[in-house]
């Protein structure tokens, strides 16, 4: 009696009997949000209380306008990774038909391939920043005030400075990443 209220019980029900799961994995290589940022950004739009996130990357730079990942049925890491490029691996999980027999019984409902699951996993450099779409404007009208990018700029370089007397051996490849990680530094502090 309980069951036959719940229609939904009964599907979820027969798509257990019926399908298996297939796992795809497919990674490409994540582009920043814009040719002309710097430092390269990964932005996000939060949703509700803040808690649930839609996250917004393209994969070249002549995307018109970045994807967005979905909110159903997915999941999203972010993994600040020692990589000069950010990747983003897709994983989708899909529901397949188990067997010739099942297919031939419930080809007709349409559910073959029917998406249970994916998850995004961005694994971007520490010298990226990751930013609400709110900080992102922010940040933009900040830019433009040129006392703000000379503060900015004054902060970048004491920041530098103190690194380099920490380490004065550090490896000249080294110094972009230093630069890069203090400037990730003083834009928080600045969007605070």
């Amino acid at each position: 009696m309980i069951h036959a209220r719940n229609p939904s019980f009964l599907g979820t029900q027969y798509t257990k009997i019926k399908s298996a799961r297939k796992i795809c994995t497919r990674t490409v290589t994540s582009a920043a949000n814009s040719a002309k940022t710097n430092p390269d950004i990964l932005l996000y739009k939060a949703l509700g209380d803040g808690t649930e996130k839609v996250y917004l990357y393209r994969t070249n730079l002549s995307q018109a306008k970045p994807q967005p990942t979905p909110l159903e049925h997915a999941t999203v890491h972010v993994d600040a990774t020692e990589t000069t490029t950010a990747t983003l691996v897709k994983q989708t999980t899909r529901w397949q038909y188990s067997s010739a027999w099942t297919h031939a019984l419930f080809a007709m409902s349409g559910e073959d391939g029917d998406i249970a699951h994916r998850t995004y996993t961005f694994q971007i450099p520490t010298t990226w920043l990751q930013l609400s779409t709110t900080q992102a404007q922010q940040l933009t009208h900040l830019l433009k005030d040129p006392t703000t990018q000379q503060k900015l700029q004054v902060a970048v370089e004491k920041r530098v400075a103190t690194e380099f007397k920490k380490h004065p051996n550090l490896p000249a490849n080294e110094h972009f990443e230093v630069e890069r990680l203090a400037q990730k530094s003083a834009i928080m502090q600045l969007l605070k």
